[in-house]
């Protein structure tokens, strides 16, 4: 229903609950979305560099975040150049470079193919749903169907676009 309402720019109100893209599972395949298109938003690198968890810290992310002030360049970028200048510890360079490797393949992957696709192919590889499949909870069951209510609004998104249906535009939208 808040989809719908969206979609007609009704004005609403949500009394006791989350608005759908305001919910964690939501903002982060968002932000996955958001880096793809755009390897310059730092907001949402730092929001993804560690979701699902990879073992890259807020030490090691506040030492990127420094070297992009520093250098002024891009999140990604500095995290490039942490890990090749090896400015944290080798572990951590090896989860940076793990993550760099993820994105960049998403990014290749981008230009070809659907934003559905695209988005089921975020979460295969980063393992975000199977994560909450594992965690076995109710709490992660209600985040598997708000990503499938994603997945929804996103085909309803293609469907209604069609030839206009791309990352650009859903992000818009």
């Amino acid at each position: 229903m808040e989809e719908q309402l969206r979609s007609y720019s009704i004005p609403y109100r949500l009394v006791g609950a989350v608005r759908f893209y305001d919910r964690t599972e939501i903002k982060d395949i968002i932000c996955y979305f958001r880096l793809i298109l755009n390897p310059a938003d730092d907001l949402a690198f730092v929001r993804i560099i560690n979701v699902p968890t990879r073992g890259i810290g807020k030490t090691t992310v506040d030492h990127i975040l420094t070297v992009a002030s520093q250098r002024k360049i891009t999140a990604v970028d500095a995290a490039r150049e942490v890990a090749r200048e090896r400015l944290v510890h080798s572990g951590a360079c090896n989860k940076i470079n793990q993550f760099l490797n993820l994105f960049e393949s998403l990014r290749a992957e981008a230009p070809s193919v659907k934003v559905s696709d695209l988005y089921l192919s975020i979460l295969d590889k980063t393992g975000y749903a199977q994560r909450l499949k594992d965690e076995n909870t109710t709490e992660a069951q209600g985040r598997i169907d708000n990503l499938e209510e994603l997945q929804n609004a996103i085909q309803q998104f293609e469907k209604e676009r069609g030839e206009e249906a791309n990352l650009t535009t859903f992000l818009e939208q």
